[in-house]
């Protein structure tokens, strides 16, 4: 310890600590090329990181708010074998349908006569499909009573 305090006191003889101070105390100086320079580097990071985290909003909301996503959580929810799911899926093609999941919640998409040309050899799974999804509804839309 006695001689770390022994070379401060020799270098603080010499000066070396005072022109060392004298330095550290200078402002840095930038020309105004590298103060624009960093200026634009700076305007860059932060919009970058505004673009991404813009990017990644957008992606998390599109997915939990596609309706494609929820005509194959449906299915999915259903149990429905991939066979059954892209029957499903080319009928709401089929029918242009914006919101795919409404395969679900009609039942007339589902009858023969609203079926393509492709799909009227399907019709006896599309029969199956509409019953095993629609079971227990009349035709009317409502519910059958429980007895």
């Amino acid at each position: 310890m006695d001689a770390w305090v022994m070379q401060l006191v020799l270098l603080a003889e010499e000066g070396h600590l005072e022109s060392a101070g004298k330095h550290a105390r200078k402002p840095a100086s930038l020309s105004s090329e590298q103060g624009l320079l960093l200026a634009v580097v700076f305007v860059l990071a932060v919009a970058g990181v505004a673009a991404w985290s813009s990017y990644l909003e957008r992606r998390a909301r599109s997915r939990r708010n596609s309706p494609w996503r929820l005509f194959w959580e449906l299915c999915q929810a259903h149990c429905l074998p991939w066979r059954d799911r892209w029957t499903l899926w080319q009928v709401s093609r089929h029918q242009r349908l914006a919101d795919p999941a409404r395969v679900f919640l009609e039942p007339q998409r589902l009858e023969p006569a609203n079926l393509s040309p492709a799909l009227r050899h399907r019709s006896a799974r599309v029969a199956s499909l509409r019953t095993r999804l629609f079971a227990g509804v009349s035709e009317r839309g409502d519910s059958s009573p429980l007895s």
